[in-house]
């Protein structure tokens, strides 16, 4: 069995066959395959808005929730490696390697 860890380097994207309801501030995930509807509280909607139009570092994600939420770095950072890990293991994001730059 292969081992992914989630890191701030890892690049990700949400997937396009996901099925998504926006309600207010919530959104609701459906994932048909497994049977199950996740509801997205405030925060998980806002890193789950910022994923779906582009790929992004989990790094990136980390400093936007420290600035637009006003929390610690320690707590955006645990937050959105608990997030994004539990939500690829759930398949609504897709790993995206980062481009190398040509010299």
């Amino acid at each position: 069995m292969n081992v992914f860890y989630i890191t701030q380097s890892t690049v990700i994207k949400a997937k396009k066959n996901v099925i998504t309801t926006p309600n207010d501030s919530t959104v609701y995930v459906m994932l048909p395959e497994a049977g199950e509807i996740h509801v997205l509280n405030e925060t998980a909607t806002f890193l789950w808005n910022l994923s779906k139009s582009k790929a992004v570092s989990v790094r990136k994600l980390i400093k936007i929730l420290e600035s637009g939420y006003s929390v610690g770095h320690i707590r955006a950072k645990n937050d959105v490696l608990n997030f994004v890990e539990f939500y690829y293991k759930k398949g609504i994001f897709s790993i995206v390697q980062k481009k190398k730059k040509k010299i």
